[in-house]
């Protein structure tokens, strides 16, 4: 064996295999130690970029799995809150269902109402609260968001998922018809009366149609109502400033001289007497329903009516004088109140009307000297006349009259008595006011002013007397007092129509079996339509332009009907006075009162609810139904104008123009809204030219990501499920019609529901197929991953006893190599 100083061979080459087995035993045992095959990219370069990607799916797979588990847990909380939406329809239609039976009452259908209306508001609380991490489920947005460039006349229903984009609609329209409803026919209760203003041919004069400042009857009370003669009434107005002084009727009068005029007379069998003015005045107006004129000796300021009673048997003729023939009374036409009787003398064959025993009235006279009625004949006790008796009114009182002041004269109408069957007018007495406003005001905030005429009236077969009023309705007017010579009156009494003065306590349909009335307390109604419900409160001492004005504002505010246009709006509801029926239309029918609504099909559906009393009273009943309006749209891209769609749909839902959407139609668009005076009716016309609306729509339906890549996705919108959406908007059940038409309407809601349940339910099947499809891959890639990158231990194991073996071998044998030089040392040392 050769020997060598400066190199030692054998010490070097155990030093590299002490290296080698040294590094050896370090990377197996990092292996055992770490569990991984793979420390570091040296390792295995290629298997840790398989392995690192591997890695990546697998994470991947297992958050997806968790994905598809939050997922089912959101589909799982909107199928719960569906499932509480179909019981609440549930029990609605079991509600619909006992109000189409004919056992209940209008009351009771109410309650039954107020339910279903309670039901669908929980309903759509269901639908805005139902959330899943902050998420709306059931509003519509777990679909898609949208913005309409008139919010007040279009809305979408999001029913599925949508295409993004930004569409232009152009909408034409075919109108269709209103609803048109009618109440029963208003009369008088016993007692009670009520008149209009009309012409001769018997139709209605309103305060814009007559010039006489008359409004209408406001009250009336103890006048004659009966035969058409006995119930109309001649009426006058005269102005402040009226040139010649003469208030007209029967004939023309000068109201700056005093006068008389005959009111009736009652004579008994046997009887045979004629009365004329004393003292050689009109002598020729005996017992006519004519004037006395020129009729001197009555006090100024003296208006009103004479009571004349004979208190004896007397041939006149024979006996020219007789003390205490006959009696007399004033009754005043401004208060209605009559004096105390006093005794006149028959002196020379005149009734001396200022003589002994003058009549007074509050403590005054009321004749003055030369006040006499010429009697002949033979009269009995018991006979009467009654004479309407006007002082004069001085000239420069009346040039003096201030603005707003004026006169008014009342005629009866009447057969002549002296047998003619000519229809002449007793003259009445004058109201007169001479003060500023005294008849109108003429402050228009003031409001209308009431006058209440007093009327004394004679019966010819019986000889009462009686005292009654009527009270008219004058118009402000900034003028003054107006006036007019040509108005009538009818005053109707038990029985007779209503007026739109007329108040609801004194209506026979409001009263009850035993007689009274069903709003002796306040009454509330509720009006529904439009998707919408309004209270209205009716009082007894409402009248029925009361009750019209606040039907009125409920269906066009309340219900949001309303145009806008006020000439349009306030015909729907109408009260068809006396002489206001317009044959063939559906307001032919006096004494009624007309319901409208001012949008035409189911969604202008008006439904009436309350007592059944006072429900019984109105009874509407359906003059016109309700039809759909007809749209014809178009649908293009709002950009491109590319066409997306065009169909033609009836009713205010626009169907399949727009793939995963309906757009609902709010009132009627592309439709202009008028009212027709002739025909009584509105009248709803097609514009001319299409609506145009603009409609942005973003799909925002919920997509699951079930894989650990790109696209591994699942997508479920979820439609909007309100009221609104499942079509139960103005859903009613007032009568067994609503009822059954409410009965189909929520069985299609239940089948919406339904269906919406069924989707949900078979996206939670594939997504629980889809976890465990998931659950599988990630297994098989677990293991995949862990043979590429985790240890083989025993085969580590094996390595790790190798290389200790031979990581001690070398050692030993580096030993013995670095004593090899202590050989040649001995061999220096012995030289």
């Amino acid at each position: 064996m050769s020997s060598y100083i400066n190199t030692n061979i054998p010490s070097l080459n155990s030093q590299n295999h002490l290296r080698f087995h040294s590094q050896q035993l370090s990377s197996t045992i990092e292996k055992l130690a770490s569990g991984m095959r793979i420390n570091r990219g040296s390792d295995d370069a290629s298997g840790l970029a398989i392995s690192e990607k591997m890695r990546g799916q697998i994470r991947g797979v297992d958050r997806a799995m968790a994905n598809a588990q939050d997922g089912m847990s959101l589909v799982q909380t909107a199928d719960g809150a569906l499932n509480e939406t179909a019981g609440i329809l549930q029990r609605m239609r079991e509600l619909a269902v006992q109000a189409a039976n004919d056992t209940y009452t209008p009351s009771d259908r109410l309650h039954v109402q107020r339910e279903i209306d309670q039901l669908r508001q929980e309903i759509d609380r269901v639908a805005s609260s139902t959330e899943f991490n902050t998420k709306k489920l059931l509003s519509g947005d777990a679909a898609a968001r949208w913005s309409v460039s008139d919010p007040g006349s279009l809305e979408a229903i999001i029913r599925d998922r949508v295409q993004s984009g930004t569409y232009q609609l152009d909408v034409s329209a075919k109108a269709g018809k209103n609803q048109v409803l009618r109440s029963n026919i208003m009369t008088l209760r016993d007692g009670a009366f009520a008149g209009d203003i009309l012409t001769g041919n018997g139709v209605a004069l309103t305060a814009s149609t007559n010039s006489s400042g008359i409004a209408g009857i406001y009250a009336a009370e103890g006048v004659r109502t009966g035969s058409l003669d006995e119930r109309t009434y001649h009426i006058n107005v005269t102005s402040y400033d009226v040139a010649n002084t003469t208030i007209e009727g029967n004939s023309t009068i000068s109201i700056t001289a005093a006068n008389v005029g005959f009111m009736g007379v009652y004579q008994q069998a046997g009887s045979n007497w004629a009365i004329t003015a004393g003292g050689g005045q009109d002598a020729a107006t005996a017992n006519q329903q004519t004037n006395i004129v020129s009729f001197g000796g009555i006090v100024a300021g003296r208006h009103g009516y004479l009571e004349l009673r004979f208190d004896d048997d007397v041939d006149v003729d024979s006996n020219p004088d007789v003390t205490g023939l006959a009696s007399v009374r004033f009754i005043d036409v401004k208060t209605g109140e009559a004096g105390a009787w006093a005794s006149v003398d028959l002196v020379a064959g005149e009734l001396n009307l200022a003589g002994s025993g003058a009549q007074t009235f509050d403590g005054a006279a009321v004749f003055g000297g030369g006040a006499s009625l010429s009697v002949t004949g033979n009269v009995k006790q018991g006979d009467k006349a009654l004479f309407s008796i006007n002082a004069a009114v001085a000239a420069a009182d009346v040039g003096s009259m201030s603005m707003g002041a004026g006169a008014i004269k009342i005629d009866e109408r009447f057969s002549n008595d002296v047998g003619t069957a000519s229809v002449v007018d007793y003259r009445g007495a004058y109201y007169i006011d001479t003060q500023s406003s005294g008849i109108q005001n003429m402050q228009l905030t003031d409001g209308n002013q009431q006058i209440t005429y007093h009327l004394a009236q004679l019966e010819s077969s019986t000889g009462s007397v009686s005292i009654g009023s009527i009270t008219l309705d004058m118009q402000a007017d900034s003028t003054g007092t107006k006036a007019d010579s040509s108005i009538l009156a009818e005053v109707r009494g038990t029985s007779g129509l209503a007026s739109a003065y007329t108040r609801l306590e004194d209506i026979d349909a409001f009263l009850t079996s035993d007689g009274l009335s069903v709003f002796l307390a306040p009454q509330q109604l509720t009006l529904y339509g439009n998707d919408r419900q309004v209270n209205v409160t009716l009082q007894g001492s409402d009248t029925l332009a009361d009750v019209e004005r606040k039907f009125t504002t409920a269906i066009a505010s309340g219900l949001g009907m309303g145009t806008g246009i006020s000439n349009v709006d306030s015909h729907t509801v109408d009260f068809i006075a006396k002489g206001s029926a317009i044959d063939s239309t559906h307001a032919a029918v006096e004494g009624t009162m007309l319901f409208r609504s001012l949008i035409n099909g189911a969604q202008g559906r008006i439904g009436l609810a309350g007592e059944d009393a006072v429900i019984g009273g109105f009874n509407l009943a359906t003059l016109q139904n309700p039809e759909e309006n007809r749209y014809m749209v178009r649908v293009s891209e709002a950009h491109s104008g590319r066409a997306v769609g065009f169909g033609e749909v009836s009713g205010s839902m626009l169907r399949d123009l727009i793939p995963g959407m309906d757009i609902a139609v709010k009132g009627n668009v592309g439709i202009d809204t008028s009212f027709n005076d002739s025909r009584a009716r509105y009248d709803f016309t097609s514009q001319a030219t299409p609506s145009p609306f603009t409609l942005h729509v973003v799909d925002n339906s919920p997509s699951f990501q079930v894989g650990a890549n790109p696209g591994q996705s699942i997508n479920m919108p979820i439609g909007r499920m309100d009221s609104r959406a499942l079509e139960l908007e103005n859903l009613m059940v007032l009568d067994t019609g609503l009822a059954n038409e409410a009965i189909a309407r929520i069985d299609r809601a239940i089948g919406m529901v339904s269906e919406a349940r069924g989707k949900m339910g078979a996206v939670a099947n594939r997504m629980d197929h889809t976890i465990n499809s998931l659950a599988v891959a990630h297994e098989s890639m677990q293991a995949a991953e862990s043979r590429i990158r985790d240890v083989n231990v025993a085969k580590e194991i094996s390595n790790l006893v190798r290389s200790q073996m031979l990581t001690e071998s070398a050692t030993i044998m580096l030993g013995k190599a670095n004593m090899l030089p202590d050989g040649v040392m001995s061999l220096l040392r012995n030289a």
